[in-house]
């Protein structure tokens, strides 16, 4: 099954209409590498991966441990490690990959 998600893995229609990076650009690779047991490569393919894998640690002991939520928080701690991502893909790795 992941082998069949490696070879199909969907073109980002933002990045080909704009040529830039869209906020989820490289989440898709981060996952086939994150289920493949390679957690760095997948951090360095979508470093929000981080965020989100924090976010549902928090979601899930709030929710089943503490009986609350707090989506608000976890909603605008994701919504800047997306736009964090988006520059560092579209400007920051450009910078480096130059170098």
């Amino acid at each position: 099954m992941l082998d069949f998600f490696e070879r199909h893995l969907l073109p980002c229609a933002y990045k080909q209409l704009f040529d830039i990076s869209c906020p989820l650009c490289g989440s898709q690779r981060a996952f086939v590498f994150l289920f493949n047991g390679d957690f760095f490569l997948a951090l360095r393919m979508f470093p929000s991966l981080i965020v989100w894998i924090l976010s549902l640690g928090v979601l899930l002991c709030d929710r089943f441990v503490f009986h609350r939520t707090h989506y608000k928080s976890l909603l605008v701690a994701n919504v800047v490690a997306l736009l964090l991502n988006m520059l560092y893909q579209n400007f920051l790795l450009d910078y480096f990959l130059r170098q």
